[in-house]
Order: C-alpha cells, then structure tokens, then sequence
C-alpha cells in the first residue's frame, strides 16, 4: 500500500525534524521545507496527501502560502500549526483557506489524530463523488456541485475547502433535520471533545459566507438554538422543498 504524503513547512528545524521523525514512525511519507518559497516550489513538482504549514515564516508566511494553493488543483488539505493562539488568528487561518488549525507547543498525538482525521476526509471525499451520488444539490439559489467541490452562485464557482465540503455535505444527507454539534464533530472532524465547538462555529460561519446572501441573517443553513444546524430551501426533484423554513427561534443566536 503506497504510504499517505505529507509536505511539514515550518522554518524552525528542531520542529521540523521532530514531527518528521514521528510521521515517519506513524508510517507516513514526509518531505519538509523551511518558508513558504521553498515550499511552493516542492509542491509545483510533487504531490502530496496533506500539507502541514506553519504561519510565521520568512520569505513568504503560512497565510500567503495557503492562500496561493487554493487558487490550484487537485485540493490539498491544510493543517496549520501557529504560536498564535487567539481566536482571531485561528479564524484568519481558517478564512484563508486552512481545514484546520493546531496551536504551538504541539502534542504529537493530537497532531497524528488531525493529520489522519483530514486524510479520512478526503478518502470520503473521493468515494462521496462516485456516479452513484448526487451530484447536485440546489440550495435557494445557489447549486452545491459536489463532484467538483464548490458552489455556484450566477455562473460564478465558489470553491469549498475539504472542511466546508464534507461539513456540507453530511448536513446536505439530510435537509430539514437538525444536526448536532456533536455528531458534526464526531462524523466530520473525528473528535468527540466539545471543547472543539469554536472550530465547528467558524467553519459554519466560513460556509455560511458562501451559501447566504446574509449571512448575518441565514435562509439556508440555519442554527436551531440549543440543538444544532439545520439546512432547508432544498430543491429535489424539481420542486422546492421549504422544510421548516420559518422554524428557526427568533431568539436564537447564529452561531
């Protein structure tokens, strides 16, 4: 069985080597790069499984890098590992394009356990794009193209991270049924800490800005307070389907 590939991009070379040697032992395939140049040149001739990048970098940081391979394909998955551990910077990594985000100092167990929770998303992925699938799944006004892993929204394709991809299309299974914060966690994440709450509020609210025309105000993914999320104004078979559409608490919050 050919071994899962992983580019480590991060300028400090104790860390660099120690996740190295560990992913190694794991049964990984690991190649590693320093700043975000280097990196970008590596990934332009090979193909890896999962990136793991550091934010603060010299020459050109973990931000810009990420920013750079989401305008290419095929998709690869991003872990980002940063000192910076305030909410603000956790969403800014994950606005730009990052499918998760690991604070420094790094306990490697939690690191293996993220690394193969991402990989086991993109093998489902794989297998969620068979023509056997839905290929499509209209949401008011927009279609969900789950083939090509992206909205499109007035002829304009919208693309979706692996996070945003998988989170949507477990909802989309079942429309008009509320959906926990739990079993997100456990069937798209792999964790069953609620402590991860804030990592699902962010990838909705990311998500949120790409399917609502306001997503300060959601028509389509909607929070049922107290109980979780919950997608209507499907369209099957040719006829709307409003399940509940008016069934969200007025004195719920968004998030």
């Amino acid at each position: 069985m050919e071994l899962a590939s992983i580019l480590i991009v991060d300028d400090c070379v104790e860390s660099v080597a120690l996740m190295k040697d560990c992913l190694v032992i794991a049964g990984f395939s690991v190649s590693t790069a320093h700043d975000g140049e280097e990196a970008l040149g590596i990934l332009e001739n090979n193909h890896f499984d999962l990136v793991v990048l550091d934010l603060t970098m010299p020459k050109m940081d973990g931000l810009e890098v990420c920013r750079i391979l989401r305008g290419k394909t095929p998709y690869i998955p991003v872990l980002i590992l940063s000192a910076r551990g305030d909410v603000t910077d956790r969403i800014t990594g994950l606005e730009t394009g990052g499918d998760d985000y690991l604070i420094k100092p790094i306990n490697f167990m939690e690191l293996l356990a993220r690394i193969k929770a991402l990989l086991r998303l993109m093998k489902n992925i794989v297998v969620d794009g068979n023509p056997m699938s839905k290929k499509e799944v209209q949401l008011g006004h927009l279609i969900f193209d789950k083939v090509r892993r992206c909205i499109i929204k007035e002829d304009i394709i919208i693309p979706l991270t692996t996070k945003e991809y998988s989170l949507l299309s477990y909802i989309a299974k079942m429309p008009g049924k509320v959906v926990s914060k739990e079993t997100l966690l456990k069937k798209v994440w792999g964790y069953s800490h609620s402590g991860y709450n804030h990592t699902i509020e962010t990838h909705i609210n990311r998500l949120r800005s790409k399917i609502e025309e306001d997503p300060t105000n959601p028509k389509i993914l909607l929070t049922i307070w107290g109980s979780g999320y919950k997608l209507v104004n499907t369209i099957t078979n040719g006829d709307t389907i409003i399940k509940n559409g008016n069934d969200v608490d007025k004195t719920s919050d968004q998030i």
